[in-house]
């Protein structure tokens, strides 16, 4: 356990042969096997909530204003694109080797800017804000589609059975 302060705002860590842990350098920041967060909460290499479970956000409808349902999630989430990747030098950024799944940054901005943040070293990464969201959305358009064609296809066979009972009669 070390405090630092040499002349400049003092950092907390603790150092162990696993890595770096530092609380509260001089930006306020905590890191987890890094010496120098770049983030509020930065830990290189792999986080996890033991028992499962998500990250938690407010949600409770008292706390919001202007609710409005979404429109054309569909569209939206059709206009992004699934790919497979293996970053360039994974252990220079904090990420796992390997074949990965995702999205492109670059790409997903085109639709969701919001989702796209730019790091201090100018490279670009997505938090995807409200995508379960928009999943449920796009579930339900594709529900209502199905019914429509459920119902359609209904209607069609019904008229296939009387024209065929006609030329049947005749």
């Amino acid at each position: 356990i070390a405090a630092h302060d040499n002349g400049v705002p003092a950092r907390l860590s603790l150092q162990a042969p696993g890595g770096d842990l530092s609380l509260c350098n001089g930006g306020g920041s905590v890191g987890v096997r890094i010496s120098t967060p770049a983030f509020a909460l930065h830990v290189n290499g792999t986080a996890g909530k033991p028992g499962g479970g998500s990250w938690s956000v407010a949600s409770d409808r008292r706390l919001k204003a202007n609710i409005a349902p979404l429109e054309g999630a569909l569209d939206q989430l059709l206009a992004l694109e699934g790919v497979t990747f293996e970053y360039i030098d994974p252990d220079a950024i904090g990420e796992l080797s390997g074949p990965r799944i995702g999205m492109i940054a670059q790409d997903v901005e085109t639709v969701f800017p919001d989702w796209v943040d730019v790091r201090a070293d100018g490279y670009k990464m997505l938090t995807y804000r409200g995508f379960e969201a928009l999943t449920v959305e796009a579930l339900r358009e594709l529900q209502a589609q199905n019914t429509e064609l459920r119902e359609a296809n209904a209607s069609l066979q019904e008229r296939l059975d009387r024209l065929e009972r006609l030329v049947e009669d005749r």
